[in-house]
């Protein structure tokens, strides 16, 4: 049985820098979300505090920061690999030329981007909402679980037993939701 001749694939172009700049932007926003949405979830559940804007605004500019910060210390890592390589990073450029000027480049182009997004405060909103709204839904879903425990005194459901027990309280309170707008608008 004959099964071809391999042939190396065709070279293919490096992303731009400001792809590779993009693609970091989605992997820090994706951290800061994270890192509000477990504070905010602290903020509720230990501290009983109701939603403050400017406190997840705050918070997002807080990451955002801390995020350029580690990015510029990643830069200057790289900048004095550059300036001072050792047997490694000559191996890796002789294999990979100007991997590290990339590296770099990105990094660079990474600490500028959150710079000039940390006083967009549409931006700072966008995120600090999507956090916010995932700390509500972890916490829904915390106290839904907990209720149909409670509720029935059986052992926790799970697997596709809780999905659907939580399906149902789910269609239960959007069904109670609705008659309450029905009865207040006079229906």
């Amino acid at each position: 049985m004959q099964l071809g001749t391999y042939r190396n694939p065709e070279p293919r172009a490096a992303p731009s820098i400001d792809a590779l700049v993009d693609e970091g932007m989605q992997i820090v926003e994706s951290g800061v979300k994270l890192a509000v949405k477990n504070q905010a979830i602290l903020w509720v559940l230990r501290d009983n505090a109701d939603f403050d804007h400017e406190q997840y605004l705050d918070a997002t500019r807080d990451q955002l920061l801390a995020s350029a910060a580690e990015s510029a210390a990643d830069a200057d890592r790289t900048a004095d690999q550059l300036a001072q390589p050792g047997e490694e990073d000559r191996y890796l450029n002789a294999a990979e030329p100007g991997r590290l000027e990339r590296r770099l480049d990105v990094l660079l182009g990474l600490v500028a981007r959150i710079h000039e997004l940390i006083d967009d405060e549409s931006y700072l909103a966008g995120l600090s909402l999507q956090a916010r709204d995932a700390a509500w839904d972890e916490i829904g879903t915390a106290v839904i679980v907990a209720a149909l425990h409670l509720g029935t005194g059986l052992e926790r459901p799970t697997g596709d037993d809780r999905d659907w027990a939580i399906a149902q309280v789910r269609f239960d309170l959007e069904e109670m939701e609705a008659r309450a707008r029905l009865e207040a608008y006079g229906g």
